[in-house]
């Protein structure tokens, strides 16, 4: 009996402590509940560029404001690490109290991705601050051309057109003009003669317009608008078409104000000698009438500007 009433007074033991243990844990959940969320800001900062937040300078200072926290980690991920992050800093209490943690912090001149931080305090809590997206002007310039696909841009891919419900959800969000956010794709509807020009899936304005006659479709693929070009001149192709022209010959200099040249008074490069391009004349719209290349309404390609 000995033996096992000093078993029983073990696991009684035992089970005080883990009970002790459960306690402690639950004073941290709820003392970790009563704390202020905490925040991180940096500056100096221009506008915003879609979720990017510009950076106005080589240094930028973090505030981490944290009440009652011992340390602060903090973190960032750029946007082309997937999965990983990497720690920035940690920060001991300011002796000031005030619950502020500073950083001055060079980010480099490709930066764009997020940063944020982790807040610790006595007793084991930890709590983290939402994500700060920051970015460099010369970072979102140049991965203008290099932003992932969204759905409705993931539509170069199917045969579905990008106004299906399939890729915008059953519901077209329009939305005006962002200055700065590279998330923008045109996507054509050869059938519907359309273009629409989209910005972080939302519809911008849909245009209408001509495309290659059958001999010469409109290729269909992923395409990467590289240079606009005002007044362009027009070289003709060494083809049959400009063989058969009595206009023009192969390899002449036609300039942008000759009447002879089809393309107007800008043409937007899509590689591989596909253009966007102004339409020789309003009938061109809705048809079958280029030579690969899209023509839209001067209106729509010359004087368009971005809706503020």
């Amino acid at each position: 009996m000995g033996r096992l009433g000093s078993h029983r007074r073990v696991i009684s033991l035992l089970v005080v402590m883990l009970l002790a243990v459960s306690v402690h844990a639950c004073q941290i959940m709820d003392k970790a509940g009563d704390l202020p969320e905490p925040w991180i800001e940096a500056a100096p900062l221009w506008q915003s560029a879609g979720q990017w937040k510009l950076i106005a300078s080589d240094t930028v200072k973090l505030t981490v404001t944290a009440p009652g926290a011992e340390k602060v980690k903090l973190l960032y991920k750029p946007m082309a690490a997937v999965e990983r992050h990497a720690e920035l800093k940690m920060l001991a209490a300011p002796a000031e109290g005030r619950g502020e943690f500073l950083l001055e912090w060079r980010p480099g001149p490709d930066f764009i991705g997020d940063v944020w931080a982790e807040a610790y305090y006595l007793g084991g809590a930890v709590k983290k601050t939402e994500p700060l997206p920051l970015a460099t002007e010369e970072a979102i310039s140049s991965r203008a051309g290099e932003i992932p696909f969204d759905r409705v841009g993931g539509s170069v891919k199917t045969d579905e057109s990008a106004r299906s419900d399939k890729l915008t959800g059953g519901r077209i969000e329009q939305a005006p003009f962002v200055e700065g956010d590279p998330r923008i794709w045109i996507t054509i509807n050869a059938p519907a003669f359309r273009l629409t020009l989209w910005q972080a899936r939302k519809e911008l304005k849909t245009y209408p317009i001509g495309i290659g006659r059958r001999g010469f479709p409109l290729p269909i693929a992923e395409r990467k608008a590289s240079e606009i070009i005002w007044n362009p001149e027009w070289v003709p192709p060494d083809s049959t078409w400009v063989e058969g022209s009595k206009d023009v010959e192969p390899g002449e200099r036609i300039e942008g104000d000759d009447p002879r040249n089809p393309l107007g008074k800008v043409k937007i490069r899509l590689g591989g000698a596909i253009l966007i391009h102004e339409a020789a004349k309003p009938s061109d719209i809705g048809r079958l009438v280029s030579h690969g290349c899209v023509r839209m309404l001067t209106e729509d390609i010359f004087l368009w500007k971005p809706p503020l």
